[in-house]
């Protein structure tokens, strides 16, 4: 069946631009299951701003505004929170969601931090493996990083680092399942950024980047 978006407009100003500037019906053959992971939480707070803000929070903000956006304008795909309230969870359980599910994408939140305070941007990385048996999923997860960062480079005006390789814990013990990214959204250690991000106009305008960039995804699969 093809999804259809339930409001005809959706005028969102971010940062100067609209994510969303007119109607659309993505072709999508099938319905797909999304896992969102929210970052740290409970005792594990992730890294702190100047201001005593916690990262485990804009993590799990981001992440129930991307389910909200897509029940409302995706609505066949499901989408598994890997947390919705402020619980510690263990990474050796979060990839387990997406296996467990069957899922088609599995996206983890965090936020950034760098001792130079002048970094900023987000970060999209992939595990590092050049495993035969687990390409398809990697290029899968290449295909979504592209899509995800020119989303937030060319409709949110956000700066991006770019798309990068690294050997994460979640990534790896998610690879063989799903395609699966990591998504730093900003660094906390840079003021602005930080501002940014603690506020309801990045909070949705991060939110909105992953969710286009996650029915764009479905869309051309």
């Amino acid at each position: 069946m093809n999804i259809k978006l339930s409001l005809a407009f959706l005028w969102i100003f971010c940062s100067g631009t609209y994510l969303l500037g007119q109607a659309f019906v993505p072709k999508i053959e099938r319905s797909f299951t999304v896992v969102i992971d929210a970052g740290h939480g409970g005792h594990d707070s992730g890294t702190v701003d100047k201001n005593g803000r916690f990262e485990k929070n804009i993590n799990l903000y981001v992440a129930k505004f991307v389910k909200l956006y897509l029940n409302k304008f995706a609505p066949d795909i499901n989408v598994i929170l890997t947390r919705d309230t402020d619980v510690f969870l263990p990474l050796e359980r979060r990839p387990l969601y997406a296996k467990i599910s069957n899922a088609d994408l599995f996206i983890s939140l965090h936020c950034n931090h760098n001792p130079n305070s002048s970094a900023q941007g987000a970060e999209i990385y992939l595990q590092n493996t050049h495993r035969k048996d687990v390409i398809l999923n990697l290029r899968q997860a290449a295909r979504l990083a592209l899509i995800l960062n020119r989303n937030l480079e060319q409709k949110l005006n956000y700066r991006s680092r770019g798309v990068m390789r690294s050997n994460l814990q979640v990534l790896r013990e998610s690879i063989d399942y799903v395609p699966s990214l990591l998504l730093e959204m900003g660094f906390f250690s840079n003021s602005a950024e930080s501002s940014y991000l603690n506020s309801k106009k990045g909070i949705k305008g991060i939110s909105l980047s992953v969710t286009k960039s996650i029915i764009e995804y479905f869309e051309s699969r």
